[in-house]
């Protein structure tokens, strides 16, 4: 999979951009400020429906003009496609693939699959529970249609009882409703974990061997961790146990909105126990894994979008990166050129 054209118009600073790529390494040079992000979130923005950057996509309009564009020309196994998306300061979207509209944002996985890496990726591992469910979230709603939907379901199911919990605890009546949700919420919930523990799973054995070579010999070891057994009937039986302390909460305490991935180095928490050097490269073994898992799943390399990474890696990962990712496209932000290859340069500037 590659992106031949990207065209931009009133897109943050570009007024007017176009660019062609090579089918395999992209670098996007330039000084701070010209705008090489704003390349690279556009690119995740046609294949997610969303940025990375904000989550009001008006922000994105160039301050002069009343709406944006961004038209992308890309090519997979099954041939040619293009995506085009555009939206208003009202809000108004226009979204297009093959030239056929769309209704949903969530309309655009599924079709230009990305794999995305950015300093902040570091927080997979010292960060929270939720930055690490995000991230598994994140490629199994590219790769397995069917997560969009149980997870969908899932948290509108759990707003509605959060809800009702609340209510509970102004109407002690209520209760007798909580069961009907208990219900809907744990089969939901059970189908999440299922897919994240098996993705989990062989995220766990690609990282290792990734690691051990990103590091030089560290070991690597990922699991799913759950808090509310192993099967339905458990399951049940923490929830109906936990009611009590969710009534006074407010909030459902137990399901996949509550799981974590423990990372371990040498046998050891990484969030805990590990340096900044490491976690980075852990962050960045993690990626790799990424696109070895898409691949194997839709029999082609994802596009590789790496921001203002280089900067922060030395030589021997730098190097190990590049050849980790021939042979597949990729678009690359940098201030400079940190090491010399045979690759497309890109400079963008400002229009």
């Amino acid at each position: 999979m590659y992106i031949e054209e990207l065209r931009l118009d009133n897109y943050r600073n570009f007024k007017d951009l176009r660019l062609e790529f090579d089918k395999g390494i992209n670098m996007v040079l330039g000084k701070n400020a010209a705008g090489k992000t704003n390349i690279l979130e556009c690119v995740y923005l046609l294949s997610r429906g969303r940025s990375f950057r904000t989550s009001r996509l008006n922000e994105i309009i160039n301050y002069d003009e009343d709406s944006f564009f961004a038209y992308i020309k890309a090519v997979r196994n099954s041939g040619e496609f293009s995506i085009r998306y555009g939206l208003d300061r009202e809000g108004k979207k226009q979204a297009r693939i093959n030239g056929m509209d769309i209704a949903k944002n969530s309309e655009l996985l599924g079709n230009l699959y990305t794999i995305l890496f950015i300093p902040e990726d570091m927080y997979i591992v010292k960060g929270n529970p939720e930055q690490r469910r995000n991230f598994i979230d994140e490629v199994l709603l590219q790769i397995r249609p069917n997560y969009r939907y149980d997870l969908m379901r899932y948290y509108r199911t759990l707003k509605q009882r959060n809800n009702l919990l609340k209510n509970i605890a102004k109407k002690p009546s209520l209760r007798y409703t909580l069961y009907s949700w208990d219900e809907q919420l744990t089969g939901y919930g059970l189908k999440i974990a299922g897919m994240r523990s098996r993705f989990v799973n062989i995220l766990s054995k690609t990282a290792a061997d990734i690691h051990k070579n990103l590091s030089g010999g560290e070991m690597l070891d990922i699991k799913y961790i759950v808090n509310f057994g192993n099967n339905k009937d458990d399951y049940a039986e923490l929830m109906k146990a936990a009611a009590d302390r969710d009534i006074a909460y407010g909030l459902t305490t137990i399901g996949p909105h509550r799981d974590d991935i423990r990372i371990l180095l040498d046998g050891k928490e990484a969030r805990s126990y590990s340096s900044q050097g490491q976690q980075k490269t852990i962050a960045l073994g993690l990626k790799l894994s990424e696109i070895q898992i898409v691949k194997n799943e839709i029999g082609e390399s994802p596009i590789f979008l790496l921001d203002d990474v280089f900067s922060e890696l030395d030589d021997d990962r730098k190097g190990f990166v590049i050849d980790n990712i021939k042979g597949m496209q990729s678009l690359i932000t940098a201030n400079e050129v940190y090491l010399k290859g045979d690759w497309n340069e890109i400079r963008p500037g400002v229009i």
